[in-house]
């Protein structure tokens, strides 16, 4: 299958704007502050680098200089990633080459281990963990109560 090329950037404070036009139902898993000013402090906390003493990171996914996702990686040795693609351009294979192009990131952060996670119900989020190379490797409910299907792929 032919993969798109994606740009993973970070995120800046000139995507306020993009960021705040993405409302809940148009990029899942992603609830933002309803002002600018809410916004910006966001996207610092985002590029601080670092959640609650581990590697976070979190990405723009562009295609041809347009901002269609976001991608988030957070870890050390093992990172768990998570992506969202804006609901008017999904399933043109822009997730799947985002987590390919994340492979190289997390690899770059010396990450031997990239997890994920879904709900058992989102069967296009187990497609794309299928795809992408992830083993399902078990099922939880998560810390929001939800019954999620865990995931592992290997970064040799």
């Amino acid at each position: 299958m032919f993969l798109p090329e994606v740009v993973l950037r970070p995120v800046t404070e000139t995507d306020v704007g993009t960021l705040l036009c993405w409302a809940p139902d148009k990029l899942d898993g992603y609830r933002f502050p309803c002002g600018q000013s809410e916004m910006l402090r966001l996207i610092r906390e985002w590029n601080a680098g670092r959640r609650d003493g581990k590697i976070f990171s979190m990405r723009l996914i562009e295609v041809g200089g347009r901002a269609v996702g976001l991608l988030s990686l957070y870890g050390s040795d093992s990172m768990s990633v998570g992506v969202s693609i804006a609901s008017a351009v999904r399933r043109r294979g822009y997730a799947k080459a985002a987590v390919c192009a994340a492979k190289e990131i997390a690899r770059g952060y010396g990450c031997t281990l990239l997890t994920g996670q879904n709900r058992v119900e989102n069967t296009a989020s187990i497609a794309l963990c299928e795809r992408c190379g992830f083993a399902c490797v078990g099922r939880a409910v998560n810390r929001k109560g939800r019954d999620v299907f865990l995931w592992e792929m290997p970064l040799g």
